[in-house]
Parts: C-alpha cells; structure tokens; sequence
C-alpha cells in the first residue's frame, strides 16, 4: 500500500498491531463508501423508473433468494 505524504506532523503507527488496524480502518471506510454510493445510484435509479422492482429479463429462474426482488415477483416459467 503507497500514500503520499508532506511529512509535515504527519503520524504513523509503528507497531504492526497499529498498522493492522489502520489497513482494515482504510478497507472499512471504502466498503462504506462504495455501499452508499450504491444505495444512492439505487434510489435515484428507483426515482427515476418509477418501480421498485421488475424483470430485467427472460431467462428461466432456477431459484431465488427468500427476500429478493426476483422471489417476490413469484412468477414460474
């Protein structure tokens, strides 16, 4: 992993435990990052259709997840 630094007052963890956790601290942050971005795209995509869920397309369903968008249309080819 590369960041950039001025090494003006920046601080480091010098242990390994520290470093661990700001690596998973780093990976968190970007899993929530990418989630909200997606929940956003999602509710401005549902906005903007005007439905909240529907088939995109024709291919028989083997099986759904209990839940789902796909179970709850219920529909048997």
């Amino acid at each position: 992993m590369i960041t950039y630094t001025n090494r003006y007052g920046d601080k480091i963890p010098k242990s390994s435990l520290g470093r661990l956790f700001g690596v998973i601290w780093i990976l968190v942050g970007a899993m929530m990052l990418s989630m909200f971005t997606a929940m956003t795209t999602n509710a401005m995509n549902t906005a903007l259709d005007g439905s909240i869920c529907k088939d995109i397309d024709d291919k028989e369903v083997i099986g759904a997840i209990t839940g789902t968008c796909r179970a709850s249309l219920d529909v048997e080819k």
